[in-house]
């Protein structure tokens, strides 16, 4: 079971008689008007079919990204190979490139400016980026970095994993902001990606536009969600993932094993996917290379966060995760700022369907939590186990792993974040992204 989209796509293929161009052109349409629906819906349609219909409608889109682009992979052929017939001349093409991204990197920078200066950061707003400067400066100073940190009128208990606030020792060392961190961390990985397609030499149009692509989204989540950049530091986890995409199937363990880790030290919502993965990686690459990749995994976690922080206190991870769960059960409650009997705000967004749980649930709205953690939990291990056993189909036909890997990473964080419990919109802005691994994914000569 790659998806429920890819199986409707390849259904699609049997039933219908068309020449392949044109199969491949209606697909990448389709793929097209997925990541249309899933970035409205987290920006100019956001809520606009109500709280139930809402986060169905981005959920499938974010599938039909998965199951179109699967299936346009399956399809692939070779890159062409240097020298080739191409558009890109070696100079002006790269120069034309270089000065779309630098175009799209001054736009957003100067439209994002003016939301820092909007958002100053103070913990009576937002408490995210308050508590990272506690994680460094405890850390830089040599102190105790996982004990209780006091606000106002609360404490917090650290319930940050390393690579979430270790990045931040730069901007605090530079004295900048770090929300400008992040914001490079975005800037650096789509450079990255842009640089790949002129290396793999796709034509100058196709580049062009899958340049602008990025910046366009995140000028659309500025325009219409600009408090997210102001009060969370979102970007810097969305270009792990971005790298984590990069890595999968690698020919170096080591390389594979980073891009994980730095994802499992932070936003570790891939969890269920990651021994899938390895699953893959044995069934694609052999014991070995899988052996080596998880091996590597483990001392990252080791070096970075077992022997310096957790086995000097054991219990640092039981008492974050019970505090994630004392502050997801506030966010299932109506605020003080929100009229009386409203639902609560972060729940009524039209992103995740707690919302069912929260308006049709039985008990308690700790039960009613705790009975969406439990289909989250359910869901998205029978999506890590229906990946998996679909992988083994994929590499039968002698199909390419890392596109596979990849396809099935965007349909499991759809699956996982639909049915995030605590559904901060800036949250959505990782799978958002991972759409954009799938489209540089598919060549432009694939469909004349």
């Amino acid at each position: 079971m790659l998806s429920l989209s890819a199986a409707v796509f390849l259904l699609w293929e049997k039933c219908f008689d068309m020449n392949r161009f044109t199969k491949q052109r209606l697909a990448y349409g389709v793929l097209l008007l997925g990541l249309f629906f899933e970035l409205g819906f987290q920006t100019f349609l956001k809520r606009s079919l109500g709280p139930y219909w809402s986060p169905l409608v981005w959920t499938l889109a974010g599938l039909t990204v998965a199951g179109a682009g699967l299936w346009l992979f399956a399809r692939k052929t070779p890159e062409t190979a240097p020298g080739a017939s191409t558009t890109l001349p070696r100079w002006a093409g790269v120069a034309i490139v270089a000065a779309v991204f630098l175009a799209g990197c001054a736009l957003t920078f100067f439209r994002v400016w003016p939301v820092f200066d909007e958002f100053p950061i103070d913990p009576n707003q937002s408490d995210v980026i308050p508590s990272m400067q506690y994680y460094v400066q405890r850390f830089l100073r040599g102190e105790t970095v996982y004990a209780p940190m006091p606000f106002s009128t609360w404490t917090i208990q650290p319930p940050y994993l390393t690579m979430t606030w270790l990045p931040y020792t730069i901007p605090e060392l530079l004295k900048i902001d770090y929300r400008w961190l992040a914001l490079g961390a975005f800037y650096g990985i789509f450079g990255i990606y842009v640089g790949r397609l002129v290396v793999l030499r796709r034509s100058l149009p196709e580049i062009v536009l899958k340049t602008v692509l990025p910046f366009g989204m995140l000028w659309l989540l500025i325009v219409y969600d600009r408090y997210i950049f102001g009060h969370s530091v979102e970007l810097t986890i969305v270009a792990f993932y971005l790298f984590l995409a990069l890595t999968l199937f690698h020919k170096r363990p080591w390389f594979m094993a980073v891009g994980i880790v730095i994802c499992l030290l932070s936003r570790y919502a891939f969890t269920f996917w990651l021994p899938a993965y390895l699953v893959m990686l044995w069934i694609g690459k052999g014991f070995k290379p899988a052996f080596a990749t998880g091996l590597y995994t483990l001392l990252g976690v080791l070096l970075l966060y077992i022997l310096p922080f957790w086995i000097k206190d054991p219990g640092i991870l039981k008492r974050g995760l019970d505090y994630y769960e004392q502050t997801a059960i506030g966010q299932w409650q109506t605020q003080p700022w929100q009229e009386p009997g409203a639902r609560p705000f972060h729940l009524d967004q039209g992103l995740s369907f707690a919302i069912l749980f929260y308006d049709f649930g039985n008990g308690t709205a700790q039960d009613r939590l705790a009975a969406n953690r439990t289909a989250q939990l359910w869901v998205c291990l029978l999506a890590a186990v229906g990946l998996a056993f679909g992988y083994y189909f994929w590499k039968k036909r002698g199909l390419d792993s890392r596109l596979y890997a990849l396809g099935s990473l965007k349909a499991y964080l759809t699956i996982f974040y639909a049915f995030l419990h605590v559904p901060f919109s800036y949250l959505f802005m990782v799978p958002l992204f991972l759409t954009v691994a799938v489209v540089y994914e598919v060549r432009a000569s694939m469909l004349e």
